[in-house]
């Protein structure tokens, strides 16, 4: 998600939340009227904190995708390096045996 929607989405929560209920409120209810106030501001409070939490969340799964992902990328690269080290190993050993097989034509030479 970019940054611009996730600002947008949190402007639009906030306006969603706690500007319009407050707007609402200054027009319709009596100030002296404590109880509404505490109620209306109590939803706004437990609301922000429930956006909150549920971008918490969000955002733990999103963690947790992104280290599913790195392990898989993990084991690939691992079982790449595995795949180059046999090859390194079978070309030395095949450099090692036509070393030995030249060694042993110089040997031959040697004797005629």
């Amino acid at each position: 998600m970019s940054k611009l929607r996730i600002a947008l989405i949190t402007f639009i929560f906030v306006l969603v939340t706690l500007v319009i209920p407050l707007v609402l409120l200054l027009a319709f209810v009596d100030a002296n009227n404590l109880s509404v106030y505490i109620v209306v501001f109590g939803v706004m409070f437990f609301g922000s904190i429930g956006f909150l939490l549920a971008m918490l969340f969000k955002t733990k799964s999103d963690i947790k995708e992104q280290i599913e992902e790195i392990k898989v990328q993990n084991a690939a690269i691992a079982f790449r390096l595995a795949e180059m080290k046999k090859q390194a190993k079978t070309q030395e050993q095949n450099n090692q045996t036509k070393v030995d097989e030249t060694e042993k034509k110089e040997n031959f030479d040697d004797f005629q």
